[in-house]
């Protein structure tokens, strides 16, 4: 089981597309399965403001549940899962930690990153187009950057730190590849 990690605009999704291209996993994306439950297509635009609407705490806290029992269906019919949200929040990654745990799977947490310059421009792109299922917009990121909870240092341990502004996608497929040789080798931070 590997979870995203990142602010929006970070690469999140970009970066899972291109692992489950590679590998087969099934990726489990927030942004889609939030308005698949408020019976929202994919690019709809749900029209809710940070904090309200689709993105109320009760929600969000709904939207991981709903994530996290998806996740628990994929790897028991045998398929490997990239769980595609924020995860800003401790308690979020560690519900999904303890669930792989539970089912004897590898966890990896892959956290996302770019210059914040670079996460405003990707999110004024996405928004201009209107062709994705996030909905962030800056206020959405800055709202995001005063709320995140920073990796802990035990986290570390099962965490890959990908640059989505630098790192190249082989530069990524080769530190993921080496993960998954050996999940319990430390990951190169």
């Amino acid at each position: 089981m590997v979870i995203t990690r990142g602010l929006s605009g970070s690469g999140k999704s970009t970066v899972a597309r291109a692992l489950c291209e590679r590998t087969g996993m099934i990726q489990l994306r927030s942004d889609v399965e939030r308005k698949r439950l408020a019976g929202l297509s994919a690019t709809e635009s749900s029209r809710s403001d940070t904090g309200t609407g689709l993105y109320t705490a009760d929600r969000t806290a709904n939207t991981y549940q709903h994530l996290g029992a998806l996740a628990k269906t994929v790897l028991a019919a045998g398929y490997s899962v990239i769980v595609d949200a924020t995860f800003l929040q401790r308690e979020h990654r560690d519900h999904f930690r303890a669930l792989a745990a539970a089912t004897a799977t590898p966890f990896l947490v892959l956290e996302c990153s770019a210059k914040n310059s670079e996460l405003e421009r990707r999110i004024l792109s996405r928004t201009a187009t209107r062709s994705d299922a996030s909905e962030a917009t800056l206020e959405v990121l800055y709202a995001q950057q005063a709320g995140d909870e920073p990796l802990a240092r035990e986290e570390l341990q099962y965490t890959l730190r990908v640059d989505t502004q630098h790192m190249s996608s082989d530069d990524i497929w080769s530190m993921f590849k080496g993960w998954v040789k050996d999940p319990n080798a430390p990951p190169s931070i």
